[in-house]
């Protein structure tokens, strides 16, 4: 499958099934403009359509990865602001996206991510960040409550009070202190991150795509629905889960003592 051509992005998969999604705006440190913000979770959703793309990671070309809201060009009046920041459609957003495909979802943080950014990266199921990240929600300093759902998924990976923190006073964490809070998950040196992001992604790019995906969206489900809701479902997954090849080359490859082959299907 061959991607489309973005204005703001740059989109490749490798031959290992690793989709890479790069933010290309980097003389302006990744700010997201109007189109970036539109394009973003189009390509998303194109990557889920890819059945060849195993796993999807998202960074930052140059020395960022997001800086937030580009305000370069931004409106001054209040109805064009409206317009642009005013809640879309679930479609238009990359949290629905990401969380709508089947693939995990990698934020490879090499520098800022702020605002708008910092949601990108918080959206993903895995941050693996550099030593030169930061992350800062700036909203509240510019006369805004959280955008691009950064009040909804903040709170699903940082305790409370380090949420408000970082919102109500604007403070920006450097990578130790996020991974501390939570807010990543592997934390290396700025040398490592493209090697250290690879070798995950790989790992699951090997890994049993529909598993993968099952174990995503029930994760997701399990956050929102009562416990009867989710045994239900849960038995439905597995009775699929056992009718696949890969779960009969999962003990294949266990009984044989080599690694297994997972095909998807």
């Amino acid at each position: 499958m061959a991607y489309s051509t973005y204005e703001t992005l740059l989109l490749e998969r490798d031959g290992n099934g690793i989709t890479t999604l790069t933010l290309n705006r980097p003389d302006r440190l990744n700010a997201a403009s109007h189109k970036m913000v539109a394009e973003v979770p189009k390509a998303i959703l194109e990557v889920g359509e890819d059945l060849d793309s195993r796993v999807l990671v998202i960074t930052g070309a140059g020395r960022g990865f997001s800086s937030g809201q580009d305000m370069k060009g931004t409106p001054q009046d209040v109805p064009g602001l409206r317009k642009r920041f005013m809640p879309r459609t679930p479609e238009d957003s990359f949290t629905f996206a990401i969380r709508k495909i089947p693939q995990p979802v990698i934020a490879s943080v090499n520098g800022p991510a702020v605002g708008w950014g910092l949601s990108l990266a918080a959206a993903a199921q895995i941050r693996i960040a550099s030593e030169q990240a930061r992350f800062g929600a700036l909203w509240v300093a510019r006369g805004l409550p959280p955008e691009a759902q950064g009040g909804y998924l903040l709170p699903q990976i940082m305790p409370l009070p380090k949420v408000f923190e970082m919102v109500f006073l604007g403070k920006i964490f450097d990578a130790k202190e996020a991974k501390e809070a939570g807010l990543i998950n592997i934390l290396v040196p700025h040398s490592e991150l493209k090697a250290k992001t690879h070798e995950i992604a790989l790992q699951l790019a090997k890994g049993p795509p529909i598993a993968l995906a099952m174990a995503k969206r029930a994760i997701y489900m399990g956050l929102r629905q009562d416990l009867d809701s989710f045994v239900q479902y849960e038995s439905l997954t597995l009775r699929v889960a056992f009718q696949s090849e890969d779960r009969l080359e999962g003990i294949r490859s266990f009984v044989e003592k080599r690694e297994p082959r997972f095909k998807g299907e």
